[in-house]
């Protein structure tokens, strides 16, 4: 016997009809009718709210990102192999803001799923994938940024671009890995009665509650705590060898010479370096602040989901989720405007760009100052022309 998920008090509880109404059909299907009359979950001002942050999220993330990716790939100055990973952290935020973002707004703010049982297996997949590329490269980046500090060697300055483009297949072909599940137990479920289905819902279909409180914890170990750890653990080796070098460095100067300029170099050196592990820890905790919400919901939702009314939970979703996807903003800022040459090739192509929209509303306006005047002209001629032929009319002097 088929199962349906049959609405009671806000919750979908899925079973199998095996027992008799004690009412007719019709009355039962009167009341579902009345119950999900209305497809939306929140009221207007809810979802108006919920839908103008979406935006404003998708809008300047996918503004961000594709910025950062034009100034990284049209200057070569910028171009290096460490940079692939740059650009691949902006691809997988600009999926997160055309493709995850959009439909999980769809999901918030609609009971029904009406794009089919196709779509339903490939968007949760496709959303996974990228959320675990976001953070593994995130990792990717940490521990490249800590081998090229600590374990610095002079003959090999940079890293080679085939083993970035290698490591980044690596991260995208895991990722596709860790989301396979998701897309093998994603379904749609009628809503209603036997034989008569008020609407589709797209929902997870585990063989047991155990599978999937695992897969919970595995999403949560591999996406968010072990890139936090390794942020936490790299920048801070980071920091310790950066002030322990400049210290042992120019104190030994500092003995030999002993001038003011050698101490003023020291505490530039310092300064320096200050602002660089400034940079690694904000990098630490807005990735932990972003993710650590969401994180936090799925397992609240996941074991202990009486805890919250179902609306509530929703809006706790809804909240949790643009704070996470709130990282496809921060990413390029992080990795990109903080950086200072990264920082210098925006500014530049920010002035070209400034320069070519003044020059363009400056010739759009005087082309319709030339054609004002040629309106203007042409009346003229026409009102001359008019006076003429009526001057030279006969009948105008009777």
């Amino acid at each position: 016997m088929p199962n349906f998920l049959f609405p009671s008090n806000g919750t979908d509880l899925s079973f199998s009809f095996n027992f008799t109404f004690n009412f007719s059909f019709k009355q039962a299907l009167d009341v579902l009718e009345e119950h999900f009359s209305k497809d939306k979950i929140f009221d207007y001002d809810t979802e108006t709210i919920i839908i103008t942050c979406y935006a404003l999220l998708m809008a300047t993330g996918l503004f961000c990102n594709l910025l950062l990716c034009c100034v990284v790939l049209a200057n070569t100055k910028i171009r290096s192999s460490r940079n692939v990973l740059v650009i691949n952290l902006n691809l997988s935020d600009i999926i997160l803001c055309v493709f995850c973002m959009p439909f999980t707004l769809l999901v918030l703010i609609r009971r029904s799923w009406f794009l089919g049982a196709f779509l339903c297996k490939l968007v949760p997949f496709v959303q996974a994938s990228t959320i675990f590329v976001s953070a593994a490269t995130v990792l990717a980046i940490a521990i490249d940024r800590y081998k090229a500090v600590i374990s610095f060697n002079p003959k090999h300055p940079k890293g080679n671009r085939r083993d970035m483009l290698f490591n980044t297949s690596v991260i995208w072909f895991t990722a596709f890995f860790f989301s396979i599940p998701i897309s093998i137990f994603q379904g749609t479920v009628p809503v209603g009665l036997p034989g008569f289905h008020m609407y589709y819902k797209c929902v997870e279909l585990w063989p047991s509650s155990f599978y999937k409180g695992m897969y919970t914890v595995l999403i949560l170990v591999v996406q968010f705590v072990i890139p936090v750890l390794a942020l936490s653990i790299t920048h801070c080796h980071i920091r310790s060898h950066l002030n322990a070098r400049v210290i042992k460095v120019d104190s030994k100067k500092l003995k030999d010479q002993g001038s003011n300029m050698n101490q003023e170099r020291l505490q530039k050196d310092l300064r320096r370096n200050t602002r660089a592990t400034m940079v690694l820890m904000n990098i630490s905790v807005v990735f932990t602040i972003s993710w650590l919400p969401w994180n936090s919901l799925n397992l609240l939702a996941e074991f202990s989901p009486d805890l919250m009314d179902p609306k509530d939970l929703y809006l706790a979703f809804a909240i949790c989720h643009m704070t996470a996807m709130s990282s496809s903003v921060t990413n390029p800022i992080l990795y990109g405007w903080l950086n200072s040459n990264i920082r210098r090739e925006m500014v530049k192509l920010w002035w070209v760009l400034s320069k070519v929209g003044t020059a363009f509303v400056s010739n759009r306006s005087s082309q319709t100052d030339n054609q004002s005047v040629a309106q203007n002209h042409t009346m003229i001629r026409s009102s001359a022309g008019d006076s003429t032929l009526k001057s030279n009319n006969p009948e105008s002097h009777v």
